[in-house]
């Protein structure tokens, strides 16, 4: 059994779906070595491909598959909302001895 493989499936199993971890190995290994990984790691036999595309012959850098994008909404709002944070603090501390109290 090829030991990188299944330490790529230990790895990621928890964060990706076994689908998406199976085609990042396609790009550089066998089907029978990432069968016998899956198999291994996940404890059930895993279903004949439907694609079969030619392997390369030498194992190459296994890529981590792209995670969702944070959305530019997203971003802004904590942005903001640190801002605000920022803000109310430095009157909160400042605003004080300014005032005279």
């Amino acid at each position: 059994m090829n030991q990188q493989i299944l330490n790529y499936i230990n790895q990621y199993k928890n964060q990706y779906p076994k689908e998406t971890l199976v085609e990042q190995l396609r790009q550089s290994y066998s089907e029978e070595e990432i069968r016998e990984a899956v198999n291994y790691a996940y404890g059930a036999p895993q279903q004949a491909p439907e694609n079969t595309e030619s392997f390369s012959e030498e194992p190459g850098d296994i890529q981590m598959p792209e995670k969702e994008k944070t959305s530019k909404r997203t971003i802004i709002l904590g942005a903001t909302a640190g801002a605000v944070v920022v803000v109310f603090l430095l009157l909160f501390f400042l605003a004080p001895g300014l005032i005279g109290f």
